[in-house]
């Protein structure tokens, strides 16, 4: 059965609210308020700078996909009002936000900025799936889980192989009925100019170092926090967090989801449940703050584009 889009976003908000009365009537208030935070500054810039150089690095990715002359300033704006908005929009509706944006401040049809978006996030995916895999052999959990089942090591690569897979083919799945891939995007994919090996070579390398960002970003604002969580730990986080993310459900700014997956990826590193909420809600709080921050950077960059283009 499928439901109209005002149904989803009911549910959504819904979902937000019944997130937050949880949070109120079995969370201490004070996490609520940052200002009683015990902020180490330094660390907190550090992953500040680490989460602006996400946006920077792509920008950079989105550009590859892009033809012609495009103002770098205008794209790094896009990119960070693009990612404000998909933060805070449920259901994913702020990725809606790309197209209209590159169309407006510049100057691409809906369709090319649409085909970049889908490539960007197609590449996004896959990096999460081998940092999953990644993680297996990291976290000892796993191993010696997989050991006492009787596979030896090779048996476990192609667990963990097996297992990528299957959430790959469930991702691109539920991408597909989210975003629908229609024959006029796939053949404006197909059309990129100069995908060849060193496109490709170029794309690894930037999707890495924007999920480097990503998982320096959270570690720091965790650290910042005082608490010391283990890359590991990070990356299983992301791998949740990413399905999650597609789900009807999504609240507005991540409630709900945002913690279901910390929790989610800390008790599986040992991090008590009542430890793991609180780590989740002071990040995201600190999260939201930083997306603000980029939100008035992004605007400041799209009008300084619009206003110089207007006396150049």
């Amino acid at each position: 059965m499928k439901f109209p889009r005002y149904v989803k976003v009911l549910i959504s908000v819904l979902f937000s609210m019944l997130a937050l009365v949880l949070v109120v009537l079995f969370v201490d208030i004070q996490l609520l308020n940052p200002a009683e935070y015990s902020i180490q500054w330094l660390l907190f810039g550090v992953s500040s700078a680490l989460f602006l150089a996400n946006y920077i690095f792509r920008s950079a990715r989105f550009r590859e996909f892009l033809t012609g002359e495009v103002s770098h300033r205008s794209l790094l704006g896009v990119s960070l009002v693009h990612g404000a908005l998909n933060y805070f929009f449920p259901l994913k509706m702020g990725e809606l936000s790309f197209p209209l944006l590159s169309r407006f401040f510049l100057g691409r049809t809906l369709l090319e900025s649409g085909a970049a978006l889908i490539l960007c996030r197609i590449l996004d995916l896959f990096l999460v799936l081998a940092l999953f895999v990644l993680v297996l052999f990291v976290w000892d959990g796993s191993h010696r889980l997989l050991v006492d089942l009787g596979l030896s090591d090779t048996g476990i690569v192609w667990v963990a192989l097996s297992i990528a897979f299957g959430i790959g083919v469930v991702s691109i799945v539920l991408f597909h009925k989210r975003f629908g891939l229609h024959q006029r995007v796939l053949a404006k994919v197909s059309n990129v100019s100069g995908f060849g090996v060193r496109m490709l070579v170029r794309l690894a390398i930037v999707t890495s170092l924007i999920w480097c960002c990503i998982l320096g970003n959270f570690y720091f604002l965790a650290a910042c926090l005082g608490y010391q969580i283990p890359l590991a730990a990070m990356v299983m986080v992301s791998v949740v967090m990413t399905p999650l993310s597609l789900i009807p459900v999504q609240g507005f700014a991540n409630v709900g989801t945002f913690e279901l997956a910390w929790v989610s990826g800390l008790v599986l590193f040992g991090f008590s449940n009542n430890e793991s909420l609180e780590i989740a809600i002071k990040v995201h709080i600190l999260l939201t703050i930083q997306v603000i921050a980029m939100l008035g950077l992004g605007a400041l960059l799209l009008a300084a584009g619009k206003l110089g283009d207007r006396y150049a």
